[in-house]
């Protein structure tokens, strides 16, 4: 059995939790006047005064998913549409993080586990290796992000379960 890859544990995992976000920000969109809910209460839920909105979680998510990849490329981080405030707009931009992921190459990442590389990070660039860059901080950082939009999601009354979050399911059909 072969090394596991920087591709392996980056783009088909990117990709697998982003679809199943979607699926699920679908099924709370299609459940979300049978929760008394607007648009605007889920797409503005937090979970905290001090949190990110769950619009705001899947913007994150996106952005690490795709400027970690993009740096690792030496490239500048695509941009995505910036709607966070409706389904529509998080649909388009979990979709246009897809099509990024679709583009992404082997090659462009595999062999850059020690590659110096600067990210961006609110307080300021910080220098990385690749390794440490995606192990260290945009993986575990996009988990925490789909995670927390998915706990907001339950906090608001959906009926999701951590079989729809893995994707064993589709959200609100019976297993």
């Amino acid at each position: 059995m072969s090394a596991i890859t920087f591709y392996e544990i980056t783009v088909p995992v990117f990709r697998r939790f982003l679809t199943h976000l979607q699926e699920i920000l679908d099924y709370a969109e299609r459940e979300m006047d049978s929760q008394g809910l607007t648009e605007a209460e889920i797409v503005g839920a937090r979970l905290a005064p001090d949190m990110f909105t769950l619009g705001q979680q899947v913007m994150v998510a996106t952005f690490h998913a795709t400027l970690s990849l993009a740096t690792l490329k030496g490239e500048e981080r695509p941009k995505l549409p910036e709607d966070i405030e409706s389904f529509a707009g998080l649909r388009e931009r979990i979709s246009a993080t897809l099509e990024y992921l679709d583009d992404v190459m082997e090659s462009d990442v595999n062999g850059t586990e020690d590659k110096e590389v600067e990210y961006p990070l609110f307080s300021g660039p910080r220098r990385f290796t690749g390794r440490t860059l995606l192990l260290n901080h945009c993986i575990p950082n996009f988990f925490f992000h789909v995670s927390t939009a998915y706990d907001l999601l339950r906090n608001n009354g959906f009926q999701i379960k951590k079989r729809d979050f893995l994707g064993m399911t589709k959200p609100g059909e019976e297993e």
